[in-house]
């Protein structure tokens, strides 16, 4: 297995992402880049399809590592907090759904974030494929909030900070 690459002020869009361990889906090709480096409306335009409604503008917040599959297929947006890494957004396009992109996106997050808390509406139809992924997971208010890989005298702090942080763009 290759070292990954760190996130880059570069293009992150093809025909030139940066390649994570070589990782190709149907030629889908998952890169990482800054969020500086992300066209804002296609990144848009991706969360809108995933989550089938509007949804408020990401924060454009410039300590976010993007992945992203392929031509906007999917995203995975990871902030770096005072807590670890934070899962913010994972979507894949409404159209490249169901043929597991969204877990290929997944495994490139975990290789370069082992420990990783991320949070997600209790009445989320994804939170069970989350709970599979996660090594624990705790309720609070309209959260259910997932870990992986955090020291345990970690957890406390992340589920507070992933329950009390605004709303990502949902």
């Amino acid at each position: 297995m290759t070292a990954l690459p760190q996130a880059t002020d570069g293009l992150c869009s093809p025909p030139n992402p940066i390649l994570l361990d070589g990782l190709r889906a149907n030629q889908t090709l998952i890169g990482r880049c800054r969020s500086s480096a992300i066209d804002a409306d296609r990144l848009q335009k991706t969360l809108e399809s995933a989550f089938r409604r509007p949804v408020p503008r990401p924060t454009g917040d410039p300590n976010y590592s993007i992945f992203l599959a392929g031509d906007y297929l999917g995203v995975a947006m990871v902030a770096s907090t005072p807590h670890g890494a934070y899962l913010a957004k994972l979507a894949v396009r409404h159209d490249a759904q169901g043929g597991g992109l969204a877990a290929r996106l997944w495994g490139a997050v975990i290789r370069a974030h082992p420990q990783l808390f991320w949070r997600s509406r209790a009445d989320n139809p994804v939170c069970h494929w989350y709970a599979r992924l996660a090594e624990g997971s705790a309720r609070s208010g309209p959260w259910s909030v997932f870990w992986r890989g955090l020291p345990q005298t970690a957890i406390p702090a992340a589920t507070e900070y992933a329950s009390s942080r605004l709303r990502d763009s949902e």
